[in-house]
């Protein structure tokens, strides 16, 4: 607890001691050999095992702050190096008690040990290993010209379904703060059939998406009738070339509530397929070829439908 606030104090000025020049990683690594020595000689009395328990443990600590910032941590790299190497050290501190513990322990207490150990090493490593694979994914995307907006930096918040407002709690969130993909927009050059379908792999829990093509082949409509994107409740297409009949091979999606249709080349005959969405709550068709006519026809039809723009 002690380090924990100590960590928190110092990480306010990141201009301190420790941050801001090259020598950062050897002063957090010499802080850590510090907290184990002190911790394995308060608790056990072994000052120089606790010494090499902290360094191993604080170098363990430094590289996986490292890598949780790599991977998008929303805790500031500073603050989470130094709780990573903070807690390293005293773990390693405190590894010349544990393993007194152990070997006082019996055949069946190691073992029970030994599995709890591996099942949640296998936990993390399956954790870690989806989230890599998500970040490759991501900058993937973006190199491609594609842009992803995370939950906490959302650019138009949906307040659409107070029933959603907890749906953005994802796994991706509670593991090391990971922040969660709410928003994929992808550009023109963007080659989109290739790219939802990867997102589907990688981004399942998607809820707002943008397709801006001149021309959108009927299999990225065949993955957004499939279902695989079952949180997507805010559909955005920007074309000219995006008319009624591109609209209408769009089935009605189940949990739609926005759906931006600007700039594109609809007309009043999309009304009636609008109409078949069950819950949609905001259409937006700003510099379209839909008349006030049938935008009020489409209120008559879905009332609580609303024109944003």
């Amino acid at each position: 607890m002690v380090t924990v606030v100590v960590a928190l104090i110092v990480s306010v000025s990141q201009d301190g001691l420790l941050y801001g020049s090259s020598n950062s990683p050897i002063l957090l690594v010499a802080l850590a050999c510090a907290l184990g020595a002190a911790t394995g000689h308060y608790v056990s009395g072994a000052f120089r095992l606790g010494l090499v328990g902290g360094l191993l443990f604080g170098v363990f600590g430094f590289h996986l702050a490292i890598s949780a910032s790599s991977l998008g941590a929303k805790v500031a790299e500073e603050t989470l190096c130094f709780l990573c190497v903070s807690a390293g050290g005293v773990i390693g501190g405190l590894t010349p008690a544990m393993l007194q513990q152990w070997r006082r322990a019996s055949a069946r207490t190691r073992r029970s040990l030994l599995l709890a150990g591996v099942a949640l090493l296998l936990l993390a490593a399956w954790r870690w290993r989806a989230v890599s694979i998500q970040t490759e994914f991501i900058m993937d995307l973006q190199a491609a010209g594609g842009f992803v907006y995370y939950s906490d930096i959302n650019p138009l918040p949906l307040i659409l379904d107070e029933d959603r407002m907890d749906s953005r709690t994802e796994w991706l969130r509670t593991f090391l703060g990971m922040r969660v993909v709410q928003r994929v927009d992808l550009q023109p050059k963007v080659d989109h059939r290739r790219y939802i379908q990867l997102m589907v792999e990688n981004l399942p829990n998607v809820e707002d998406l943008r397709l801006r093509a001149e021309h959108i082949d009927d299999d990225v409509f065949v993955v957004l009738n499939s279902g695989k994107l079952p949180k997507l409740n805010s559909l955005r297409f920007t074309s000219r070339a995006f008319d009624d009949a591109a609209l209408a091979r769009l089935h009605s999606l189940p949990n739609l509530l926005l759906l931006s249709l600007n700039e594109t080349s609809i007309t009043d005959v999309s009304i009636e397929h609008l109409a078949t969405f069950p819950r949609l709550r905001i259409l937006s068709v700003y510099k379209t070829k839909v008349t006030a006519d049938g935008v009020k026809r489409l209120r008559l039809k879905i009332p609580r439908v609303v024109d944003k723009y």
